[in-house]
């Protein structure tokens, strides 16, 4: 054998070794999804469906207040602007 093989028969063996490696790894055996879909892991949704239950059995957790604000202080030009923008140049 030349040296030009063992070189080449080292570089499989080590490229095998890291496929090895890489397929044992636990991320390996995670359930694929489509990129961008929207779902949710189980643990969530039955966390959600724990707090839902929870609020419609004891109801509002929280009191309302009632505030006074200044209009000027309610309107941001430029959110509006941006939304305006938005909806002229997408549509």
């Amino acid at each position: 054998m030349t040296v030009s093989m063992l070189c080449w028969l080292c570089r499989v063996s080590h490229l095998t070794a890291i496929t090895n490696w890489l397929k044992e790894q636990p991320y390996t055996k995670v359930e694929r999804h489509v990129c961008g879909s929207e779902i949710l892991e189980a643990e969530f949704v039955q966390a959600i469906e724990k707090e839902v239950v929870e609020f419609k059995q004891h109801g509002c957790r929280g009191k309302t207040v009632i505030m006074q604000v200044k209009p000027h202080l309610l309107f941001k030009v430029c959110i509006c602007l941006k939304v305006l923008y938005c909806h002229v140049v997408c549509n």
